[in-house]
């Protein structure tokens, strides 16, 4: 929770609420550009999965967990519930992404997208309470 402050802390002279905007556009964007990958089975993707044990046959249940993250969050730009429940989804789903990755102890730069995700939902989450 102490990062969710900090971040929201960034500038002063931002409102915490466009701020907020700001990460859930670049969620959208980065939830549905990988959704695509995954379902194109992008080489990057795929080697990915395989050096983390994950079946490919996950790999379209992935995308469309992102798809519907992106989704929640574009909609929720008018509801302020669905905007929470999509935060909070992403968020819970980019923490299980860094935590495969940290259990087979993969390179930091392999870490750190679904890392700064995880950070981003979780902002957008805890402002929209």
């Amino acid at each position: 929770m102490l990062l969710c402050q900090l971040a929201l802390q960034v500038r002063e002279d931002v409102p915490v609420e466009q701020l907020s905007t700001v990460l859930a556009v670049v969620l959208i964007v980065a939830c549905w550009a990988t959704a695509l990958a995954d379902v194109r089975r992008a080489p990057q993707i795929v080697a990915t999965m395989e050096r983390l044990g994950v079946p490919l046959r996950m790999l379209p249940l992935l995308g469309a967990a992102k798809v519907a993250g992106g989704l929640g969050l574009l909609l929720g730009q008018w509801n302020d519930t669905l905007r929470t429940v999509a935060s909070l989804c992403l968020a819970v789903y980019f923490a299980g992404a860094t935590a495969v990755h940290l259990r087979r102890k993969d390179a930091v730069q392999h870490i750190a997208p679904a890392g700064v995700l995880l950070v981003c939902s979780a902002v957008v989450f805890a402002v929209s309470l």
